[in-house]
């Protein structure tokens, strides 16, 4: 729940960072734990959405995780390209695991049912939609270069152009990883 004196920390907080910075925007959401499970909240600019580059990983390895228990295998079923994904930040394994969970690649727009492909593009978004956790994000992309190329093209170009590229926002991404640390 919002707390005055988390949100006065916050704000005061923020202000003596940006003080000897030479950029103006840093939005900010602080979640503090209370006696009896409260969490106690403070956030500046918390709604704004934002290119979140390589923050999506988060979201697309508890995805991932999510599939690989829903298709009945271990959780960990492709840590083999999770691990890379969030200890190395490496693009190339995003790309295989956004394909994996999806269940479709990159392909040219020729012939294809593009809305189709983006729904099952989507498996992210309606996994976090499901669970409250997507609110006005997104996560849908890969992160380039990646598997399928050094820069959007073909299906993926398209999913950008329509679907938007992904934001996060500093209240989403704390209430994912509330929801990540409290199961």
């Amino acid at each position: 729940r919002d707390d005055a004196r988390v949100q006065q920390a916050v704000e005061d907080a923020r202000a003596q960072f940006l003080a000897g910075q030479h950029f103006d925007r840093l939005d900010v959401t602080v979640l503090l734990a209370a006696p009896g499970g409260l969490w106690l909240s403070g956030s500046v600019g918390g709604d704004r959405p934002w290119y979140p580059a390589s923050c999506v990983k988060l979201g697309f390895a508890i995805a991932a995780t999510h599939w690989c228990a829903a298709h009945g295998n271990a959780p960990d079923c492709l840590d083999a390209s999770v691990r890379p994904m969030l200890q190395d930040s490496d693009n190339v394994a995003t790309g295989v695991v956004v394909d994996a969970i999806s269940g479709v690649t990159n392909g040219p727009i020729e012939g294809a049912d593009f809305d189709k492909w983006l729904a099952r593009r989507l498996y992210t978004e309606d996994f976090l939609k499901d669970h409250g956790l997507l609110g006005s994000q997104r996560l849908v992309n890969k992160t380039y270069p990646t598997n399928s190329g050094e820069m959007p093209q073909a299906l993926e170009r398209l999913a950008l152009e329509r679907h938007g590229r992904n934001s996060m926002t500093a209240d989403g991404s704390a209430q994912l990883m509330l929801a990540l640390v409290t199961g």
